[in-house]
């Protein structure tokens, strides 16, 4: 410390913003991923952003975009890679608006098709 003069320091420390979500088979039809009333991920789903950027589902059925910047993103499920025997219960595009190290969670429940 020095009197009258400033010094800036970095501690490394960033916050980042982030979309994420789960794709899942809501058994009970509440909207909500319930693992202990038979809700179950689905894997190999593909949603994208408007910017290209693109994000996988996982063998638990999450999908992540790391990083995005702040500001309105549109995410978009790729009905060509959700298996033929689910229908998606929400729109296939969402927009999210994000803020700075805050995480937004979109998650997307399908039902079965009858």
């Amino acid at each position: 410390i020095l009197n009258h003069r400033s010094v800036r320091l970095d501690f490394g420390v960033i916050s980042r913003s982030e979309i994420w979500g789960i794709v899942f088979l809501d058994v009970n039809g509440d909207s909500s991923f319930n693992i202990t009333e038979g809700d179950k991920g689905i894997k190999g789903v593909v949603l994208t952003l408007e910017n290209g950027l693109k994000a996988v589902t996982d063998g638990s059925g999450q999908y992540r975009f790391p990083n995005v910047s702040v500001g309105e993103h549109v995410v978009t499920l790729d009905l060509n890679t959700l298996p033929v025997e689910y229908l998606p219960t929400v729109p296939l595009k969402k927009t999210a608006v994000v803020f700075e190290g805050v995480s937004y969670n979109y998650n997307i429940p399908v039902k079965l098709q009858q």
